[in-house]
């Protein structure tokens, strides 16, 4: 959904104002709001997986944050024609005194999210850790900041823009229709009063893969209005080749360690912040040897060796107390940043780590050709002729204890689910590898056992013919699964690592039971 669509979408929830908010509801890909207008109830749905809002007739799920069941709407707000908008709710307590609340949208296609926010715009609650904007803290407790807008024009601001692309709200198709509109009707203020129009009735536009516009850019599209739009678009999944999924599972691959690679500029840059303070508080304490007229300077630099002479360049610089304000400013900012852009980086590996091993899973033959397409893309299936029924985990039993030995994603997903928060899991450090799960009745494994294990790991890994690898394990309780992610895909961060020799075939001696 873009910033249009989103306008238009938002001009018909107006109607809900003063309206009561029965609760709030989620099935861990959406966020319900169940309203309660006049005599008649209306479910307002926001997708967090791909931001779009539907009106479906009924919808199951868990309550969430129930201490706003019976609020009231009291205003709806959008920031400008951007992708992020609130709803702004208030509940009456016991006492007669009105607690303010704002529900928080921010509808960005796969990093969508949603919080809910106080009065001083602390947020009590968050749907999931996706975040958009990696420069600012989304955790709970911390104070909301929306997220930096990449567009400086809109329709209300467009100054001599002769291209819709540089307009909040406009993506490509829709900026292309509105820089076709530029040569029929010769005028770009004309064009905008037109678009304008379009956004004020109440009528969206599907295409024949399910896409939503918010004014008819083609005349195959079908017209239905807002309030009929009860469920997305379902349409057949795509074809993709046993080829095309390599393909894609390289271009992941790929892309994301072209980000990671950025990332680690980022955080280079960031560390470096001491500099900007060091350079900062060397310029405050000279201020008064400094001309505003200088484009460069020596300077006395104090330190506990004594005194030494250093050169700053200040050739830009126009106001020199303004100046070294944002030397400070910039320098705590990236401070502040850093343990945002680790955790960012730390999270990427893991995707990498996570697609490197499903080529593993896909290369060994060990994964459901007709599944795999699921984990890439929810639309694409895999061409029936490569297909072929895979066991998902194996189930190895000895003496007191049990092990689980996930064979592709699927299986790693469910070995996950059968573990107990005590259960010890095992993985190869860095690289592709089953997931393993070691259910004991004696407690704590023993080193010796712990080595077994961490040995049979390494076995069903892409190391398994290396004469050494390291292996992590962890309890259960620490590995986490990441909401809206594919099935097999975890965190875990608290973790020990033991170097083992993989075991033989042989080696690995355990009886196979049957799931």
């Amino acid at each position: 959904m873009d910033g249009l669509l989103l306008f238009k979408f938002l001009k018909y929830l107006n109607r809900f104002i003063d309206s009561s908010v029965n609760n709030i509801l989620t099935d861990g890909n959406d966020i319900c709001l169940s309203v309660y207008s006049g005599n008649e109830r209306y479910n307002i749905v926001f997708d967090m997986k791909d931001g779009s809002i539907y009106f479906p007739d009924s919808f199951s799920g868990k309550e969430v944050f129930s201490k706003l069941n019976s609020s009231q709407i009291v205003s709806l707000k959008q920031r400008g024609y951007d992708r992020a908008f609130y709803i702004q709710v208030k509940k009456r307590k016991a006492s007669g005194v009105s607690e303010y609340f704002k529900l928080v949208f921010e509808l960005v296609g796969g990093n969508s999210n949603f919080f809910i926010l106080d009065n001083e715009h602390t947020i009590l609650y968050r749907f999931s850790d996706k975040n958009i904007d990696q420069d600012r803290d989304i955790s709970v407790g911390r104070n909301y900041q929306v997220f930096r807008s990449n567009k400086q024009f809109s329709l209300d601001n467009y100054d001599s823009i002769s291209d819709f692309n540089l307009l909040e709200g406009f993506y490509k198709k829709t900026a292309d229709f509105a820089n076709r509109l530029i040569g029929i009707k010769g005028d770009v203020g004309e064009v905008v009063n037109y678009i304008k129009e379009q956004l004020s009735d109440e009528k969206i536009y599907i295409d024949s893969d399910g896409r939503v516009y918010p004014f008819k850019i083609s005349e195959d599209l079908n017209e239905i209005n807002i309030k009929d739009y009860k469920c997305k678009f379902s349409k057949e999944k795509k074809v993709f080749s046993f080829e095309g999924i390599k393909r894609q599972l390289k271009k992941r691959i790929s892309d994301k360690k072209d980000l990671l690679k950025k990332l680690e500029g980022e955080l280079s840059i960031a560390e470096n912040y001491p500099e900007l303070v060091h350079k900062a508080e060397i310029l405050k304490n000279n201020l008064f040897r400094i001309d505003e007229a200088m484009k460069s300077g020596e300077f006395l630099e104090f330190t506990p060796n004594g005194e030494k002479i250093v050169s700053i360049e200040l050739k830009d610089v126009r106001d020199i107390d303004v100046y070294i304000e944002s030397l400070f400013n910039k320098g705590k900012k990236l401070e502040r940043s850093i343990p945002l852009i680790r955790k960012r980086i730390s999270d990427i590996k893991m995707e990498i780590d996570f697609y490197e091993e499903l080529s593993f899973f896909l290369d060994n033959g060990d994964i459901d050709y007709d599944e795999i397409g699921d984990l890439l893309k929810p639309d694409h299936r895999v061409k029936k002729g490569r297909t072929k029924k895979v066991k998902r985990y194996y189930k190895y039993r000895k003496d007191d204890f049990i092990l689980l030995i996930g064979r592709n994603s699927f299986g790693n997903d469910e070995i996950l689910s059968l573990a107990d928060k005590e259960d010890i899991w095992f993985h190869v450090h860095g690289y592709p590898s089953s997931h393993v799960i070691l259910k004991s009745n004696l407690g704590l494994p023993t080193y010796d056992l712990l080595t077994d294990i961490a040995r049979v790991t390494a076995y069903y890994s892409m190391l398994k013919n290396e004469q050494k690898v390291a292996v992590d394990w962890t309890p259960r309780k620490y590995v986490r699964k990441v909401k809206g992610a594919a099935k097999g895909f975890v965190i875990y961060d608290r973790f020990k690592t033991i170097m083992v020799q993989p075991a033989s075939p042989e080696e690995v001696g355990f009886i196979l039971e049957e799931k």
